[in-house]
């Protein structure tokens, strides 16, 4: 058994797609492009870290709505057979 990424508050490349509501591909060219922080632990395998994304989205959310907020972490355990 792992621990949940999201436990540590990390967020895969599919997350971070599915809440900013773009593709994975996006999300990896903002990563290629250090336009977004993200951690590259090898090869395509990228993470990111919930709070300073969350902070990146602050910075560029305009008016007085700060944009969407990182979702929760559901702190489950994945059973790797």
């Amino acid at each position: 058994m792992r621990v949940d990424e999201r436990q540590t508050g990390m967020l895969t490349v599919a997350e971070v797609a599915r809440w900013l509501s773009v593709s994975d591909q996006t999300v990896r060219k903002l990563a290629s492009d250090d336009q977004i922080p993200h951690v590259r632990l090898t090869g395509r395998a990228l993470r990111f870290d919930r709070e300073q994304l969350q902070e990146w989205i602050d910075q560029r959310t305009r008016g007085a709505d700060r944009g969407p907020r990182v979702p929760e972490p559901r702190g489950e355990l994945v059973d790797e057979d």
